[in-house]
């Protein structure tokens, strides 16, 4: 800020040692330093800063076609000290004959719709802009603005005026579909995807679009009689159909199909499906060609389509592991797809769930390590990793483990649960006192079946049988800690004195 041309922009170039020098500012790049330099006092709450800052800025820049950034930046000082109205009233003084007009429109309309929560003013400046300036980017993004507030029927609207100026933009095509899809009236959305490709067989996106439709519907024939179609599409308009992505799309959806009806006829688990399997494979050999088809003619997709390879085996990874049962092809595709994707924290996770399931301890921590890199929050990693160390003798960090998930979340009923056994294990059940005064400060009504099993757990172990039934009443009718409550339950009628005794020894 403090640099030549920057602050004052009739500065003098300084000396520097026995050369000049003389940074080219121009006014835009000084107007982004003082509005920059506003916002990062306003964010370090420097107010007073930031008016000074702006003060400067209105002087230099006021009567130049900068002003408008000045404006908006004293809307958003106003919108961080909490004064809405005068950060509305900034932004109306840019006219339409401002080449910023639309910009102050939208962050009029931003502010009215999230500060506000006044949807007819947020639609009224979509419109005001449209009187302005009727263009097929503005009619398309008052369609978007009306989509972001769920009205769809009226956003079809605005989306057909700007596909009626440009008929090539296929993207438009698919934006009034979903915009039909959203108003529930999916008759009237099957209507349209299929009269829209009747007329064009190229639109290969909306065949993508009507598949998904049919198997939200649950319409399994239909979606693949679409998919069939978009194949056949496919290979009559484009040569290189065998190395299209659209045709791994279109396989993964085929078999997302397969494998949906399997689950809606029920008892799936364990039952190969032939059809999904194959698509799976199919899908996984044309991505490989994509792959090696984009690697010679564009760089910056590889990344991209190593992912795409990579979740495609995740997904054959799972096919193997839950229908088919056979643990060591799923680990071979989960491990081909970290391979490709070494982030990937669902391949890791099915890796570290496998080993752990085969009593390969050590994998599993390597895995459970590499997730908690990623991520040293992760509930489910840290309750494994916590498991793996009660049965290598390891209590003292199974405990921190569980002390740190409740640190950060103190109505992690799960958590505290597990918490409350280590300590009874240890012979510490009274630091759990602790943990459920911290998860009855912040827990919320609807988790109060959670807090109610914990304490049931803790009563019982410290001996309190009248109190602890009392809580796991009050747990046994909910969905998840319901089964657990009634079984402690059970416990307590059947043995009053069992862990009086197990605490004796």
């Amino acid at each position: 800020f403090e640099l030549p041309g920057v602050k004052d922009k009739s500065a003098k170039a300084k000396d520097m040692g026995s050369k000049k020098y003389n940074l080219p500012f121009g006014q835009e790049e000084r107007v982004k330093i003082f509005i920059l330099l506003i916002e990062v006092k306003a964010e370090l709450a420097d107010f007073a800063g930031s008016k000074k800052v702006l003060q400067k800025a209105v002087v230099e820049f006021t009567g130049t076609p900068e002003e408008v950034h000045i404006i908006i930046g004293q809307s958003n000082l106003f919108m961080k000290m909490g004064d809405i109205k005068k950060a509305l009233n900034m932004l109306k003084k840019v006219g339409p004959e401002n080449k910023n007009f639309i910009e102050a429109k939208k962050k009029m309309a931003e502010i009215y719709l999230e500060q506000l929560r006044d949807r007819k003013n947020y639609k009224r400046c979509y419109m005001e802009i449209i009187d302005v300036d009727a263009t097929e980017a503005n009619f398309r993004m008052v369609g978007d603005a009306l989509m972001e507030i769920q009205e769809p029927e009226e956003a079809v609207i605005f989306y057909e005026k700007a596909l009626h100026m440009n008929r090539e933009d296929i993207s438009l095509v698919r934006e009034i579909g979903r915009a039909h899809v959203m108003t529930h009236d999916y008759q009237k959305a099957i209507r349209y995807y299929e009269t829209a490709l009747n007329e064009d067989p190229k639109l290969l996106d909306l065949y993508t679009d009507l598949a998904e439709l049919y198997f939200k519907l649950k319409a399994f024939d239909e979606a693949k009689r679409v998919i069939i179609e978009a194949m056949k599409s496919l290979t009559n308009f484009d040569d290189s159909d065998l190395t299209n992505p659209k045709r791994v799309q279109y396989t993964l959806l085929m078999a997302k199909i397969f494998l949906e009806e399997d689950v809606q006829r029920g008892e799936w688990r364990f039952k190969p499906n032939e059809d999904a399997s194959k698509a799976l494979r199919d899908a996984l050999k044309v991505q490989e060609a994509v792959f090696d088809k984009v690697r010679e003619i564009s760089i910056d997709r590889v990344d991209e389509e190593r992912k795409i390879a990579a979740d495609i085996h995740f997904k054959f990874g799972k096919y193997l592991e839950e229908r088919e049962g056979d643990y060591f092809q799923a680990i071979n595709n989960y491990e081909s797809c970290i391979k490709r994707y070494e982030d990937h924290r669902e391949a890791l996770f099915s890796l570290a769930k496998l080993h752990l399931a085969n009593n390969d301890t050590d994998k599993c921590v390597y895995y459970c390590r590499q997730l908690l890199k990623l991520d040293p929050s992760d509930e489910e990693t840290s309750f494994m990793m916590a498991n793996l160390m009660l049965l290598s003798g390891d209590t003292e960090n199974a405990l921190q483990t569980f002390k740190t998930l409740l640190d950060e979340k103190p109505d992690n009923f799960k958590a505290l649960a597990q918490l409350i056994q280590l300590f009874r294990r240890a012979g510490r059940i009274e630091e759990a006192e602790k943990y459920i005064q911290n998860a009855e400060n912040n827990a919320i009504r609807s988790n109060e079946a959670g807090l109610a099993y914990a304490k049931g757990l803790y009563h019982k172990y410290t001996g309190e049988l009248q109190k602890s039934l009392k809580c796991l009443n009050r747990a046994r009718f909910d969905s998840f800690y319901g089964q657990q409550a009634l079984l402690l339950m059970i416990q307590i009628y059947l043995n009053p004195n069992e862990d009086n005794m197990k605490a004796a020894e």
